[in-house]
């Protein structure tokens, strides 16, 4: 299920640089899923902000 994709990438994004901040961490995690999920802008931008917290 996609939260399952999106908490995979989070926690490989901050595997790769544990000081990201969640701002920082979010943006990532973004643009990401940006380019293939794309309609679902909206949902991915929740996602990786709650993941990222």
């Amino acid at each position: 299920d996609l939260e399952d994709i999106v908490r995979h990438e989070v926690r490989a994004i901050l595997r790769a640089d544990p000081t990201l901040s969640v701002a920082d961490c979010t943006a990532k995690c973004d643009a990401e899923f940006a380019m293939t999920y794309d309609r679902d802008e909206t949902l991915f931008d929740r996602m990786c902000a709650r993941e990222c917290a």
